[in-house]
């Protein structure tokens, strides 16, 4: 490991790995070795030297903070906190970086998710708010499907014009050091499948290695989180990688910004999952795309998603208008982004529904809302509704909201 003072934990392009590292080196693997280490390239290496029981994690030398790359890993982005498992000290440097944070579970993913969508958005409040729910589920996919019992590792930085980027990006990754799409796809859909083919499976929409083929989603997740970043990723000239055991794949979006995608599957991999992004700078005046043009994106991505579920609805079930007298009504904004609430709020929509009343749930007070957000909702009360031959009233909805809501009721019936 001694003499790395090239890029060798960079991706030039995020298409090479990093070999020498995975698996474990015989020695300690030294962060003053190396002129540059990614973001990306220090999530991966935090996710294999966590310490597992009965396990050796990748054995790294101790920190030497007379060395400026040695003290930005472990200090300026919370390697030693992390590895320690203790609270960081400090968020990261303000409108730089959020640091390496340990993720595990349902709830330890949402204010990591905040953090990096604050430095993506940092000056539009609706902007900023999907894309932390679009990082939410992309973090709680991988920490769900991954059997590593230490949960995740992310991170996010903040690239600065220079070299080959032509204008402020962000940089986010997440890693595990668990047991691969390809495993993932394998226990769930019962699929034999190449490296390349588990990979593509789990980037469709609401298709995760949660699912089996042609199931749309769960309870708690519309399986949406592969499938929108790398859909960012090439409407704004961005850059993605995905690695797992034996393979890994990436994206670079045109950077004219049309269809000229480079998409480039290798054999290069991680012995967990991988993935790292690159997305521009949303909204200020030195970013490439206003706040109103990058909800026109996120519009087109949904809508793309929709052409490519199978199937059409027929009858609809919901309807935008205000109920009968003596309707249930129910507050979205009571549970909306809160899976717990979330759940409790689904329970009385079924008990309703399974009594035969007329159902409205009203959204005054919602500006926007995730897929992921009204699918843990309405998911299962709009299949329930189609079986009773019943509507759901919708009131108080955004033309943004209700862009939304069809789409989840155009897969929950399909």
């Amino acid at each position: 490991m001694r003499g790395h003072s090239t890029d060798s934990l960079i991706l030039a392009g995020f298409e090479q790995a990093l070999p020498e590292i995975w698996p474990t080196p015989r020695d300690p693997f030294d962060f003053e070795n190396y002129r540059i280490v990614h973001p990306f390239a220090l999530t991966g290496i935090a996710a294999l030297a966590r310490p597992r029981s009965g396990e050796a994690g990748l054995h790294l030398a101790p920190c030497n903070y007379a060395d400026p790359h040695s003290r930005w890993a472990w200090g300026g982005m919370g390697l030693e906190e992390l590895l320690a498992s203790t609270t960081p000290r400090s968020p990261g440097e303000a409108g730089r970086t959020a640091k390496l944070r340990r993720i595990e579970g349902r709830k330890g993913t949402d204010e990591h998710a905040r953090r990096m969508a604050a430095l993506v958005a940092p000056s539009s409040g609706d902007t900023r708010q999907t894309l932390r729910y679009v990082f939410d589920e992309l973090m709680r996919n991988v920490v769900q499907h991954s059997q590593d019992p230490l949960g995740g590792v992310a991170c996010a930085q903040r690239m600065d014009p220079v070299g080959r980027y032509p204008h402020k990006v962000i940089q986010l990754s997440v890693a595990d050091n668990g047991i691969g799409i390809p495993a993932s796809i394998a226990r769930s859909a019962g699929a034999d499948w190449s490296v390349h083919e588990a990979i593509l499976h789990a980037m469709r929409p609401h298709v995760s290695g949660a699912f089996a083929p042609g199931a749309y989603g769960s309870e708690e997740n519309a399986g949406m989180g592969l499938f929108v970043v790398p859909e960012i990723v090439k409407r704004t000239a961005g850059r993605f990688l995905i690695s797992s055991p034996m393979g890994s794949l990436y994206i670079e979006g045109d950077p004219q910004y049309a269809s000229n995608h480079v998409i480039k599957k290798s054999d290069t991999s991680y012995p967990g999952t991988l993935i790292a992004f690159e997305i521009p700078l949303i909204g200020p005046e030195e970013s490439p795309f206003p706040d109103i043009q990058f909800s026109d994106i996120l519009a087109a991505i949904l809508a793309d998603a929709d052409r490519m579920r199978p199937g059409k609805v027929s009858i609809p079930v919901l309807r935008f208008e205000a109920p009968p007298a003596g309707a249930f009504q129910c507050l979205a904004s009571l549970a909306i982004g809160d899976l717990d609430r979330s759940s409790a709020l689904r329970d009385r929509l079924l008990q309703a529904l399974v009594r035969r009343a007329n159902v409205a749930v009203d959204f005054m007070n919602v500006r926007l809302a995730t897929q992921s957000q009204v699918h843990a909702i309405l998911f299962e009360p709009l299949r329930v509704a189609q079986s009773l031959n019943a509507p759901l009233y919708v009131v108080n909805c955004t033309r943004e909201v209700r862009t939304v809501l069809e789409f989840l009721q155009g897969y929950a019936l399909s």
